[in-house]
């Protein structure tokens, strides 16, 4: 079959939908798939389709890549749910698409690989605009509560956690051309650059991409550390890692026992009763506690409930924004700014205050704009409530233990083949029910963790292989030096043990494409370059 195209315009279009799709991932979910259509259009009407067949079978690294998706369609086989099987092979047809088109294409030249890395980074930038916009006007009009319950909600294109590894990609993108570049002005920009998406992960408050940022970079100076000859310099070097690891671990470590420490209780100098003379409830028994102060101290429940219902829409014994119980955020918070439980504490809240725990705000702590301490110490909070046996309903971390938990109770009754494609939903709401878990059903999600999400649906066979797909590229490309690729893999691969990333099409698009784009069409020259 002849191309039905003339040759440049079928390489302008080839050109234009790449720029599109690396554009689209942290923007468009529509624009992805438009791309990637466009591509697949473009790679037909391009004819040749036998040799293109050809050229993708010689690459086994492209056959390898795309494998992944046949394995899950063998998983059909043994689902009885096959509505879901389909639905999710359909979110993972870029895992087999783009390295059937881009392995039979033509590579990028320098200028235009630069070009395709400049449209990421604007496109990122603008996400992180486009987010700001969101949260500023939340905080302007409070009154019109929008519909935020949590600053990681104003990544409205895609999830926080898949916007905030495309952040990851980008500034390490950026520190390459810090470095290669000659222009000053080129120079300021990226270090401007870098510093705004950095600050913008501690806005979103996005651990994971913050971690991801930290591993690489530690890893990238270890390794330029140990590749330097002068032994001064490695000792000097390897000093200051160690040293800035240590920091990180001695601060955590710092706020873990700040959390742990209790005051002591003198119960004969306790008020008995609130300043419009009802009794407080003082539960002597109860350690728990926020920023230091008691949470079962000076509480009184009558005065809560009519002071809070005079002030809010929201009642008192109803949910908050985030499907917790309203009367223990407004308890927590009160608590963490050492308010006595009682009318005198709800009225002395400000009104962006009660808004917040209508928003399921339940520590003072939380409210600043930029407090990764504040999502620390939340950590901290949950991890202990969740080991004293609290339900862990609306909460990021300690819903993932159940999560994992329900995980590997699926695989130890199918550790061979799994449950099949299309039975993983159904297998997950059976383990809840069996395990008896205090997750409120809106909450009984899947394992959030790639490794897991395999074995549960492929079995250890699955995870075998999917390990083979992962590393296979890295060693028979020779990608273990290649700057970009080893912060592309080292961003993944950390966020595979926290995320499913490859269950969801923005997650699955970023790996295919970057995975192909960096293993087939990168040009030779920056290919060959280390980091």
């Amino acid at each position: 079959m002849r191309s039905l195209l003339p040759a440049k315009y079928h390489l302008s279009i080839y050109y234009f939908a790449l720029a599109l799709l690396v554009a689209s991932l942290p923007l468009s979910v529509f624009m992805m798939s438009l791309a990637q259509l466009i591509l697949l259009g473009n790679w037909i009407l391009g004819g040749q389709i036998p040799t293109k067949l050809q050229l993708f079978w010689n690459n086994k690294t492209a056959v390898v890549l795309s494998s992944l998706v046949l394995l899950h369609m063998l998983g059909l086989l043994y689902s009885s749910d096959l509505s879901y099987g389909f639905e999710d092979i359909r979110k993972k047809a870029p895992l087999l698409l783009l390295p059937l088109i881009l392995s039979s294409s033509p590579r990028l030249t320098e200028k235009q690989f630069n070009w395709l890395m400049c449209f990421f980074i604007a496109a990122i930038a603008a996400g992180t605009l486009i987010s700001m916009g969101v949260l500023l006007e939340f905080i302007h009009s409070r009154k019109a509560k929008l519909p935020i319950t949590d600053v990681r909600q104003i990544s409205i294109f895609i999830s926080h956690i898949r916007f905030s590894l495309l952040i990851c990609v980008a500034i390490f993108i950026l520190g390459y051309y810090f470095v290669v570049k000659r222009s000053v002005v080129l120079k300021i920009l990226t270090i401007v650059l870098i510093g705004w998406f950095l600050l913008f992960m501690v806005i979103l408050e996005s651990l994971t991409g913050l971690l991801a940022v930290f591993i690489i970079s530690t890893v990238l100076l270890l390794y330029q550390v140990l590749k330097k000859q002068n032994w001064t310099k490695k000792i000097t070097g390897l000093g200051l890692v160690l040293i800035t690891i240590g920091v990180c671990f001695w601060y955590i470590n710092h706020l873990v026992e700040q959390y742990y420490v209790k005051p002591v209780i003198n119960t004969a100098t306790l008020a008995q009763r609130t300043s419009l003379g009802n009794n407080y409830v003082h539960d002597t028994l109860s350690t728990e506690t926020e920023n230091g102060n008691y949470t079962s101290l000076y509480l009184c429940q009558q005065e809560l409930r009519d002071s809070w219902n005079k002030r809010s829409l929201l009642l008192y014994d109803s949910t908050d924004r985030k499907g917790n119980e309203l009367k223990y955020t407004l308890i927590r918070f009160l608590t963490s700014l050492n308010y006595r439980k009682d009318a005198d504490g709800v009225n002395s809240l400000s009104t962006a205050e009660i808004a917040a725990i209508e928003n399921g705000v339940a520590n003072a702590d939380y409210l600043g704009r930029i407090n990764l301490k504040g999502r620390i110490n939340q950590i901290i909070w949950e991890i202990d409530n969740y080991r004293r046996g609290m339900n862990p309903s609306g909460h990021s971390l300690s819903q993932r233990f159940e999560y994992w938990k329900a995980a590997i109770s699926i695989v130890k009754q199918h550790p061979i083949l799994g449950v099949g494609t299309g039975d993983v939903k159904t297998a997950f709401s059976d383990s809840y029910q069996s395990m008896n878990s205090s997750l409120d059903k809106r909450w009984r999600l899947r394992s959030h963790n790639q490794f897991l999400a395999i074995t549960v649906g492929l079995g250890i066979v699955g995870l075998f292989w999917f390990l083979i797909t992962l590393l296979y590229p890295l060693f028979k490309e020779k990608k273990m030096l290649n700057y970009f690729y080893i912060v592309f893999f080292l961003t993944v691969f950390i966020s595979f043990f926290s995320e499913d990333t490859l269950e969801t099409q923005p997650g699955v698009t970023f790996y295919a494409f970057f995975n192909c784009l960096l293993l087939f069409l990168m040009p030779v020259r920056s290919n060959d370059t280390e980091g």
